[in-house]
């Protein structure tokens, strides 16, 4: 799906107490749990939970801050109409647990059709180095 200019997923993994390398096993272990998840779910659980994130995206900003983030993510991509969250939320509506499945082993690999290298959102470079097989 894409909205504009903005595409995509982004996933951070932190800890204070384990290994890159085994965030990083972590990571390659998330996308096949999750397309499981996702193939197996029922239409209703998938549906509540895509009501919940369109509720959380339409709710009114509590604070200062978070009004101005809503506008200054669209300032920043020179979106000046400023209906990038409506987009979203249009496009969330399409959404269904099989098209969410099918995206998530690709999902990396899209970047390439930017002009960005696949490697660098496949395999970190010091796993090359480091955790050969």
């Amino acid at each position: 799906m894409s909205v504009g200019r903005q595409w995509g997923m982004g996933f951070l993994l932190q800890s204070n107490d384990k290994q890159p390398s085994f965030l990083w096993e972590r990571y390659k272990a998330f996308f096949p749990t999750a397309e499981a998840k996702l193939r197996a779910m029922k239409p209703d659980e998938f549906a509540q939970i895509q009501q919940a994130v369109i509720t959380q995206m339409l709710q009114a900003p509590q604070t200062l801050g978070e009004e101005a983030s809503k506008l200054s993510k669209d300032f920043d991509r020179g979106n000046m109409r400023f209906d990038s969250r409506d987009k979203i939320v249009a496009q969330i509506k399409l959404l269904t647990p099989a098209k969410t499945g099918r995206f998530l082993p690709s999902g990396g690999s899209r970047a390439a059709r930017h002009g960005y290298p696949v490697a660098d959102f496949r395999q970190p470079e010091w796993e090359s180095r480091i955790c050969t097989p």
